[in-house]
């Protein structure tokens, strides 16, 4: 691996397992009787700021080599960076489909989601942001103490 306007390289072993996920996967995802690709959970290991290259990346190979990707993720910034690609109109609205899983008791609902041209989900983004605002909540309460 050699690292970009620098003379610095190292081997592939010696990345993180980003890094080494990726080019798996791409290789995977290049081969020339791959077109319908299913990935689970393909954030793991990356920085936010590869997350959104990767994704990129792979709205690019989509729309040149003709191929669906399938994704499964409890990443917002995953979901995220598909919808900046819709909002950068990289990626038509109607090309990207969000469904919703939900499991209650013994069964799981499916909810499709909406994606505007404006690269949002109409309605807002279900369960991703509550998680945060809960967490936010724990440190920073609602209630003030009076001095």
């Amino acid at each position: 691996i050699r690292e970009p306007d620098t003379p610095f390289t190292t081997e592939l072993v010696n990345q993180g397992m980003g890094v080494n996920q990726i080019l798996f996967l791409l290789a995977k995802i290049l081969y020339d009787k791959n077109h319908l690709i299913c990935i689970d959970e393909p954030e793991i290991h990356l920085h936010p700021v590869l997350i959104e290259q990767f994704v990129r990346v792979l709205v690019e190979i989509a729309q040149k080599e003709n191929k669906q990707f399938l994704f499964s993720t409890h990443s917002e910034h995953w979901l995220m960076s598909l919808l900046a690609e819709v909002y950068e109109r990289h990626l038509s609205a109607d090309d990207l489909k969000v469904y919703f899983f939900q499991k209650e008791g013994m069964a799981t609902t499916v909810e499709s989601q909406k994606i505007l041209e404006n690269g949002q989900i109409e309605g807002g983004l279900k369960n991703f942001l509550e998680a945060q605002m809960s967490l936010a909540n724990r440190f920073f309460p609602a209630e003030t103490s009076s001095a």
